[in-house]
């Protein structure tokens, strides 16, 4: 085991995206498929618009690999599918904030996880949110935009996984109004997840303008 791993981190960086995230955007079509599903067989709204997210996260990841694929390293051809990752990103935040509304406006019950659970919940959302940021710095400096764009994708599901922490910790806490206060925070993540998308999606633009690309094209 302790092989493999030091055969992995010995990859390039991005090796590593390819292997990490095509497992995990599997599980992401997986997941958000059978939401959808469920959600379709028992007429529950929030949770297809919860599976049209996962699904947005998935198709955001197979867009960086298709983008890998064809634009060769060419800064150029990688602005395209940059901008696209920023609009689905947008998108699939826009799904997770309806999402999340339930917890406001009917006030859902918060799931209670057990202790095990809890701990490694709360560690894995640390270890998520800690790389994303670090990945996305060193893609700035390698000034790689796909894997830039692949690394916000990664901070935002990382945000997600506060929220998931949040509610965790007020599960145990007890806390009355617990379904509120995550709510409202799911509410701040999931406008934060957003602006992470414009953001992209506006220095695709100026990049565009910067290499002689005026027209908009959203792909």
């Amino acid at each position: 085991m302790l092989e493999l791993i030091r055969k992995f981190r010995a990859l390039s960086p991005q090796k590593r995206a390819r292997i990490t995230s095509t497992v995990s955007m599997i599980y992401n079509f997986l997941s958000g498929g059978v939401k959808i599903f469920l959600g379709i067989m028992s007429s529950y709204f929030f949770a297809c618009v919860s599976g049209a997210y996962v699904l947005c996260i998935g198709m955001g990841k197979r867009i960086y690999f298709h983008g890998r694929e064809v634009s060769e390293g060419e800064t150029i051809k990688e602005i395209k599918y940059y901008k696209r990752i920023g609009i689905i990103i947008f998108i699939g935040a826009v799904c997770y904030i309806i999402a999340v509304m339930r917890y406001i406006i009917f006030f859902e019950q918060l799931s209670r996880y057990g202790m095990l659970t809890s701990i490694v919940l709360c560690s894995v959302s640390f270890v998520e949110i800690t790389l994303a940021v670090m990945g996305i710095i060193r893609a700035r400096r390698d000034k790689d935009l796909l894997m830039e764009g692949l690394k916000c994708i990664n901070f935002v599901t990382s945000l997600v996984a506060i929220v998931t922490t949040e509610a965790v910790l007020l599960t145990w806490l007890e806390i009355g109004n617990a379904s509120y206060v995550n709510g409202v925070s799911g509410l701040v993540f999931g406008v934060l997840s957003a602006s992470v998308g414009i953001f992209i999606f506006v220095k695709a633009v100026k990049l565009n303008r910067k290499f002689g690309v005026t027209k908009f094209r959203a792909g």
